[in-house]
């Protein structure tokens, strides 16, 4: 048996055929058979999952799917998922993933993390993604990435006082080697507030700080490094910085469709820059409302919800310099090679139509079909367009999930780098291509 570490994944393999041996589903059922009577409880859960996907594209990835990545042709992914109670507020997730394509067979430790509840609140430590922010996936937070180790503190009910009140703390390690700066860390706060029934505003701050030969910080200076006070000024605190807020409006069509659950219209303006008074180089500089973000990310979008219906429709910008900085000028915001925040990174333009339809409470179709076009803010000439749609459908049999997938993409000038980083999105070729992804998984849940 051969052990080696790539990045900080750990690799088993089998000297004579290269291939991982099958002991992740093992390693569950083990745990908990063990595991003392007096702590597992009745809400334990175990599953199993295998997904096969075949893509014709060189190397490509899907969206949203925690940094679930696919190389030309057959791609096989087992998942182990179990959870564990411990008493009545605290439980243990666990995932095991393995990997196989591109001749490489990886099994490692997915997602890992201790979760506890306390009157209104949570706190989870462990290996772990979040969406942050209204919409399909987040401008400064998304779950386009792998998990990564983070410690995380929220509200799991409001808090009362003149509305409903919540809120998220996030601190994360980016355990990996990187051209720019190894291992750097990230942080990311939410505030939401909900005054009424059908509005609510939020505002979502992040920073990708720290790193390999950075400058640490001790606990008195966080509220420096969350305020962002000096995230343009030369120093220990010069880095990449972002900020937003949000506005939702819930329509009340219920009134008038009794069919009709949920409409929302949904607004996100975020900035890699702000000018505001508690900038040290913008002091005297801004009037009401006191600051204004610059380098937009921008969102706007629609969701409306039946009793069998989906549908959303979202349109988002990026400008040129989201996800960019001086002191991570390779990679820039991302994680293991896909991007922290909205998945097609920045200097971009996309827009999708998305449908899904429950004909039973065990059979659905979900349909999707969208555009993006990267690089829109540079007059370098060629720019890539991407049309694409698919198709997901899904049927529940007793204790088994069974789901087909397909997907088509045609690229005008396509760009040779299919998941960019911020310093590849100009890497475009003269050429036309279009490409498929096909794919089937099962899933089988033991009671």
């Amino acid at each position: 048996m051969i052990i080696f570490r790539k990045g900080y994944r750990y690799i088993l393999c089998s000297a004579k055929n290269g291939r991982c041996p099958y002991f992740g589903f093992l390693f569950i059922i083990l745990s908990w058979l063990l595991l003392p009577d007096s702590i597992v409880m009745a809400d334990q859960l175990f599953d199993i999952k295998a997904a096969t996907y075949i893509s014709q594209e060189k190397v490509s990835y899907l969206e949203g799917q925690s940094g679930l990545r696919l190389t030309e042709g057959a791609n096989l992914f087992l998942f182990e998922t179990g959870r564990i109670s411990l008493g009545e507020k605290a439980f243990l997730g666990l995932q095991l993933k393995q990997s196989f394509n591109d001749d490489a067979a990886i099994n490692e430790l997915y997602r890992g993390y201790f979760k506890i509840y306390f009157s209104k609140f949570s706190f989870e430590i462990g290996k772990d993604n979040i969406n942050i922010g209204p919409g399909e996936y987040g401008l400064l937070v998304s779950n386009n990435t792998e998990p990564y180790p983070l410690i995380m503190f929220q509200t799991e009910e409001p808090l009362i006082f003149l509305g409903d009140w919540n809120f998220l703390l996030l601190k994360g390690w980016l355990l990996e080697d990187r051209d720019d700066v190894d291992d750097p860390e990230i942080l990311a706060l939410r505030l939401l507030w909900k005054p009424v029934s059908f509005f609510e505003v939020g505002a979502t701050r992040s920073e990708l700080y720290g790193g390999e030969g950075r400058p640490g910080y001790k606990l008195t200076e966080y509220p420096t490094l969350i305020l962002g006070s000096k995230d343009n000024v030369p120093g220990k605190f010069d880095n990449d910085g972002y900020g937003g807020y949000d506005f939702t409006a819930y329509l009340p069509l219920e009134k008038l469709v009794p069919s009709v659950k949920e409409v929302k219209l949904y607004f996100e303006n975020t900035g890699t820059d702000i000018k505001a008074f508690w900038q040290e180089e913008d002091k005297d500089k801004v009037s009401f409302p006191f600051f204004a973000l610059t380098k937009h990310g921008l969102k706007y979008g629609l969701s409306i919800s039946t009793n069998r219906d989906i549908i959303g429709i979202e349109h988002v910008i990026t400008s040129e310099d989201t996800y960019r900085h001086h002191k991570y000028p390779v990679e820039g915001y991302t994680y293991q090679g896909l991007s922290l925040g909205y998945p097609y990174g920045n200097n971009v333009k996309s827009l999708f139509f998305k449908h899904k339809h429950n004909f039973t409470d065990s059979v659905y179709l979900e349909y999707k079909v969208g555009a993006y076009e990267q690089p829109v803010f540079i007059n370098t000439g060629d720019r890539m367009r991407r049309y694409y749609a698919s198709i997901l459908g899904g049927w529940k049999i007793k204790d088994y999930d069974l789901e087909g997938f397909l997907r088509l993409d045609k690229t005008e000038n396509y760009n040779s780098h299919a998941v960019p980083l911020p310093s590849q999105t100009g890497d475009i070729e003269d050429a036309d291509k279009t490409f498929y992804i096909l794919g089937v998984s099962i899933r089988y849940c033991f009671q």
